[in-house]
């Protein structure tokens, strides 16, 4: 029987069909039909409309033949007339079929409901049809109606419906109505969906190109051979194949047996059944179409889809100074070579880069390049040009290698904008050669992307944003990887917005990836998220552990029919040669090690990684459990945990993705978590479990960084501090001005942000470092069409998401798993989405929070904006500062260090200096305006703009007059109640 939770959009068609009277047609009516369980069977489902015939006649028959998985002594149908014409009413008739084996039921026949109980049908019967071959669990059913010689048909055709009664299983019925049973057994292919590959490198090599089964099922009620099967509108070059035609006859209700072995246990390779091989010859999505044709006429068409891929990347290092640092932001190194966050980045470089090269087949784009030492360069350096992978895969290992043969070494600076001009001219450079491939007409169809390393903020003097133009214009997306302690190094707004500054013209854009230097796996972890992207690889499982020297760990890893390529990989803490050793088991029982033939081994000091294509996954080959089998190598401790990460990544047109924006993703917000799980069939989607768990923040980065406005003092050049501001004659003694405590402006070799130095002031000098608390949760999704899911068995799984209390750094796991796991049934996936979440402002909010004040260095800190106020104030003239102190609905602050994203704008007034940055979440604005007038401000934060706020009221005419009217008023009241009193 087939899952009964098919979609069954075509099969509606198949319905509708039934309506047609088979009395005016010669061709019979066919019919699908599915019927839920009851636990109270007692109504009855219609399975198809038919017409009795029209006027007078003998021998006149109706023949309903149809195949159904329900035992024979559930089995109880009913005759409906649904419009009797003009000879009277007739009642439902109820018929059973009896018995087992080939026994036949008890004729019954219709009458008219009148005096005359005129016959109108002499006999109506239900049986089983024997002798005929049926799939297993089927059985076939005739229901005939004898109509009566004797009996006239009014003139204009009646409709009747065959009903069955409902059983306590869900059961399916198919087949055909006619006059004749010749017109009633005939075979039926089972309409069939698109079969949808979704991306494949172009011109990959046939011996890893994917193949899809054509599922061919007959629901008809004899024998069904397909004879044929073209395929038109193939594009040129070509895009599909037919890679296997031998089909086997189905009888009634059976499938097709798709068997794709290329490497049988007794070594020959066994194939059968329709299989079709996706191999791109050209870019762009092409759909083409499949037409199976059978022995008796039948044909059913299937649309196949692919999408040529090849990507065009450059990765794009920061070899900045704090990059020599370790990970955990200190400047002791013991070995460059392993433990400084350089040596970290080109790990998670070589497993990204042998992933690139064997999952394109060698065919994708790639260079490297890095950020130029800005002391000493004005030019970025490509370290390696783009090209073909499998000529710059070696190339760019040799870049990640160590620094005495040639591997790259830290220097200074972090000017973004020249590294990513550098790599964009890099691509331009080789795209506009004439002589080598590819070509610039086919530019727009490649998958052009630049992944983007840093662990701090860009120079003062550089402005990455301002290549997000060009970046647009040449379909370029950005892939940010922040690498930092915590959340304070790294610029994560720059970050997201270089990702997200590229929009292509199917709304695809970039990513940020966090990932905290003082996690050993973060960085990599990260490296593989960006190219899981590019490659069209999914996350399978992605988890940790621990393991000691001598010890072995076995992990098993559940893969579908639908993976063609995978990648099992495990990360050690420890730099040693072959720190942990790994062995796969695959589901047939073979042991693959590093020397098994056909596959891809990598190692390095901290990593081993197998790449397995072709004939052990093509097909299904691997569909079913492997077990990877860890061992702790001799470099390791006898008697301390290693942690290792072990992951796995599959190819595979099963797509999991979210349907919810992060366009907008900040504080105070509320979304519906929406994971798609595309290209899966419906017998799998109502077979999973999804989960999302949830890392996030428990306290506002934005709020720390502003709540101590007495560490302001530290950051400014000079200890010394006017009498005039109020904050330094309100500190404690370690505060004072004369300590001499400034904050340097020059942090980990690099010129500190604003930010950066109000969180080394309180950590250094007030003992408040961020402890950066996070909260962890879990939740479910459902497509049910309950718990906020929009539509039940859509694919689309949903969990109304909590609250986003804080700004900083969301994690969201989702996890899908198979309830019920088969071999070739499970289906596991993992996806990581990590964003981050800024305050987020409202407009209605904004104008609450501008408030005006006295221009005094109590309102001001910043020495800086007195040198525009040196002229005093004109005759006539006043000033007031303009003071927006930003926050969310529930009261995170904005923060500080923003001041180039906020701007005022003044009606009646003018604008005096810049805007001041207090460093304790408020911006100050100056104005000046004529005395008496009244000026209104808007202010623009972030991209939001505030309604207009009228700062200075305007001072009422002749006041002094109004005031003696009022006393004049009250003297005269006074008077004349005491007069009256008297």
């Amino acid at each position: 029987m087939s899952t009964f939770t098919r979609k069954i959009n075509y099969l509606t068609i198949w319905f509708l069909l039934g309506v047609f009277s088979i009395g005016a047609h010669a061709v019979a009516s066919e019919f699908y039909k599915e019927v839920a369980s009851s636990a109270t069977p007692t109504d009855y489902e219609t399975l198809i409309s038919f017409s009795p015939p029209v006027g007078a006649g003998t021998g006149r028959q109706t023949y309903i033949k149809f195949v159904t998985d329900t035992a024979l002594a559930d089995l109880n149908f009913r005759i409906e007339p649904q419009n009797p014409g003009v000879n009277g009413n007739r009642s439902p008739v109820d018929i059973q079929v009896l018995g087992t084996g080939g026994a036949d039921a008890v004729p019954k026949s219709m009458a008219e409901d009148d005096a005359l109980a005129t016959t109108v049908v002499n006999t109506m019967l239900a049986q089983e049809v024997t002798g005929t071959n049926v799939a297993s669990g089927y059985k076939m059913i005739l229901v005939r109606l004898d109509y009566a010689d004797t009996y006239t048909f009014p003139a204009l055709a009646e409709t009747w419906q065959l009903k069955v009664k409902e059983t306590t299983n869900d059961r399916e019925y198919f087949g055909f109505a006619g006059e004749t049973d010749t017109e009633v057994t005939q075979p039926r292919i089972e309409p069939l969906p698109p079969i949808a590959f979704g991306e494949v490198q172009q011109e990959v090599s046939s011996k890893y190109a994917p193949v899809m089964p054509v599922n061919v099922r007959n629901i008809g009620t004899s024998t069904l051979t397909i004879t044929g099967a073209p395929i038109s509108s193939n594009p040129t070059p070509i895009f599909f194949t037919v890679d296997v035609l031998a089909p086997q006859p189905l009888d009634p209700g059976g499938s097709m047996d798709n068997v794709y072995d290329e490497d049988a246990s007794d070594g020959k390779t066994e194939k059968k059944g329709i299989w079709v091989m996706a191999s791109p010859g050209n870019l762009e999505e092409r759909s083409s179409m499949l037409t199976l044709e059978s022995a008796t006429g039948d044909s059913e068409v299937v649309t196949l889809t692919a999408a040529g891929v090849n990507l065009y990347a450059h990765i794009l290092m920061d070899v900045s100074a704090s990059m020599g640092w370790h990970p955990d932001g200190s400047s002791t190194v013991s070995d460059p070579d392993q433990d400084s966050r350089l040596a970290k980045a080109k790990e998670a470089g070589q497993e990204i880069n042998n992933w690139i090269k064997d999952f394109s087949d060698g065919r994708a784009y790639l260079g490297l390049s890095t950020f130029p030492d800005s002391f000493t360069s004005a030019d970025s350096d490509i370290v390696v040009g783009i090209g073909r992978s499998q000529n710059t895969h070696q190339w760019i290992l040799d870049a990640f290698g160590p620094q005495n043969l040639n591997g790259l070494k830290h220097r200074n600076g972090t000017p973004m904008d020249t590294g990513i001009i550098a790599a964009i001219g890099d691509m331009d450079a080789r795209i506009n050669d004439p002589l080598k491939p590819p070509s610039s007409a086919e530019r727009p169809d490649l998958k052009q992307a630049i992944l983007l390393l840093s662990d701090g903020g860009e120079n003062p003097s550089s402005n990455a944003r301002g290549q997000l133009g060009v970046l647009d214009s040449k379909d370029i997306l950005m892939y940010t990887i922040g690498y930092g302690t915590g959340n304070v190094s790294v610029d994560h707004v720059l970050l997201k917005d270089l990702a997200n500054g590229v929009t292509l013209n199917d709304g695809t854009k970039g990513a940020f990836f966090d990932a905290n230097s003082l996690d050993a796996f973060a960085l990599k972890k990260a490296f593989k998220n960006a190219v899981t992207d590019w490659l069209g690889l999914r996350t399978i499982v992605d988890p940790e552990g621990t393991i000691r020297r001598g010890t072995t760990k076995t992990h098993t890893v559940c893969i579908d029919d639908s993976i063609y390529g995978l990648t099992f990989s495990v990360d050690w803490d420890r730099h040693v040669s072959g720190g942990v050793q790994l062995t796969l088991t695959s589901p047939t029982g073979e042991v693959i090690t590093p020397q098994s033939s056909d596959i891809s081994y990598y190692d390095s000091d901290s990593f081993a990684m197998y790449i397995i294509r072709g004939k052990r996954l093509r097909g299904g080959q691997g569909a079913g459990e492997w077990t990877m089998k860890l061992t702790g190598g001799n470099g390791i401790p006898v008697s301390a945990d290693t942690h290792y990460s072990y992951n796995v990544h599959a190819q595979s047109p099963v797509i999991t993705q979210p349907k919810f924006s992060f366009e907008s993703l900040g504080t105070a917000m509320e979304f519906l978590f929406e994971l798609q799980m595309a290209h899966l069939a419906s017998d799998r989607l109502n077979n999973l479990k999804v989960t999302v768990d949830i890392d996030a923040p428990a306290e506002s980065l934005e709020s720390y960084l502003v709540k101590d406005p007495l560490v302001r003092q530290l950051l400014f050049d000079s200890p010394v501090m006017t009498s005039g501001n109020a904050n330094a004659q309100s500190t404690t003694e370690a505060y004072k001005p004369h300590t001499g405590k400034v904050v340097p402006k020059i942090i980990m070799g690099e010129t500190a942000s604003s930010r950066q130095r109000m969180a080394y002031a309180l950590a250094h000098f007030a003992d408040k470092p961020f402890t950066n608390k996070r909260a962890t949760q879990s939740v479910e999704l459902y497509d049910d069409g309950t718990h906020g899911d929009r539509v039940a068995h859509d694919g689309i799984f949903s969990a109304k998401s909590p609250t986003i209390q804080y700004d900083g750094i969301y994690k969201w796991s989702f996890k899908v798993e198979s309830i019920k796991p088969g071999r070739k049934a499970c289906v596991n996936r993992e996806f990581v989405v990590c964003k981050y979440a800024d305050v987020a402002l409202s407009s209605m909010m904004m104008a609450s929070q501008l408030r005006s004040a006295e221009v005094t260095q109590q309102e001001i800190l910043d020495p800086g904006i007195w040198e525009h106020l040196k002229e005093k104030v004109p005759a006539g003239y006043q000033r007031k500062a303009v003071v927006f102190t930003p926050k969310d609905a529930i009261g995170n602050s904005w923060g500080m260090g923003r001041a180039k994203q906020v701007a005022f704008s003044v009606e009646n007034a003018t604008t005096l200096g810049p805007v001041a940055d207090n460093l304790d979440g408020s911006y100050v604005q100056v104005i000046q305006f004529k005395a008496g007038d009244s000026p209104k401000v808007r202010v623009n934060a972030g991209g939001l703009v505030s309604e207009p706020v009228t700062v200075v009221p305007p001072t009422p005419p002749y006041r002094w007059l109004i005031w003696l009217v009022i006393a004049l008023v009250i003297i005269v009241i006074v008077y004349l109640v005491r007069r009256r009193n008297a």
